[in-house]
């Protein structure tokens, strides 16, 4: 009778165990299963983001179009950038005068970098600052040739030139802002190039000629700080070259453009050699 009893018991014994083990395979089997499908979403959901990252308003023609005025539409200047992922990046930044060399500075880097601009007339360094991070678009360039200056000593009324006329943006203020302004350019590009101001003529509108050499002293002792900075001369190039400018204006020729465009574009061959 005992026999039976042990036999029974030893039985039911190993079903017991055979029941738990089957029922922690099947367990970890699920468990397994689960981890199998949350990889592949977790891969995907990356991938979009990379994606996200990649689409830039330098990189997608909607977007780069969407965010013109009308009239940059017809500009050269302004031309959607077809990439070529074997060459360097470069982004000029800057106001009227270097809208008028962007053209000239793409022609002179055919099949050495990609040229882009940002999508406006840069402004002065209060706008820059406003609006440099969506200029720079989460983007590591290259090379970044940049000039702010022009618009920052324009005086506030466009009827009066006089000397007692307060500039847009006064110099201590101008060389901060342009200070900050560095700072986060060193953040995303591996060469920094400063174009100085051109030279303004005795009968330029709203600016007094002189002023450029102010504002360019400060700009140069802010550049002192960052000593990775390079520095292009077009002040003096425009001062060599008088007439390459519009009468009564502060804007050039074509010639001049061009003759500017080509000297940027030797900087930033030097800075992309190095």
């Amino acid at each position: 009778m005992s026999k039976k009893i042990n036999a029974k018991m030893g039985k039911g014994l190993l079903l017991s165990t055979i029941m738990v083990l089957s029922f922690n395979l099947v367990a970890c089997l699920e468990t397994t299963a689960n981890t199998v499908k949350v990889a592949p979403e977790s891969v995907k959901q990356k991938s979009v983001a990379v994606a996200s990252i990649r689409k830039t308003i330098y990189t997608d023609q909607e977007l780069w179009v969407a965010g013109l005025k009308e009239k940059q539409l017809k500009q050269p200047a302004f031309a959607f950038v077809n990439t070529d992922p074997s060459l360097p990046n470069v982004l000029l930044m800057g106001g009227a005068i270097s809208v008028g060399y962007t053209h000239a500075v793409r022609e002179e880097l055919a099949d050495i970098a990609n040229v882009y601009r940002i999508p406006a007339n840069g402004g002065d360094t209060k706008s820059a600052l406003k609006n440099l991070q969506k200029w720079l678009a989460g983007t590591q360039w290259e090379g970044i040739p940049f000039n702010w200056g022009m618009n920052d000593l324009k005086r506030k009324k466009k009827t009066e030139s006089d000397a007692t006329t307060p500039h847009r943006v006064v110099l201590d203020q101008y060389a901060s802002n342009l200070d900050q302004i560095v700072t986060q350019l060193e953040k995303s590009a591996e060469s920094l190039i400063w174009a100085s101001t051109t030279i303004i003529p005795d009968s330029a509108k709203s600016r007094i000629s002189g002023d450029e050499i102010l504002y360019n002293r400060a700009a140069l002792e802010v550049m002192e700080n960052h000593p990775t900075v390079k520095i292009d001369d077009l002040f003096s190039l425009s001062k060599d070259h008088p007439g390459d400018r519009k009468p009564k204006s502060v804007s050039f020729s074509k010639e001049g453009q061009k003759r500017q465009g080509v000297q940027v574009a030797s900087s930033i061959k030097s800075a992309l050699d190095k």
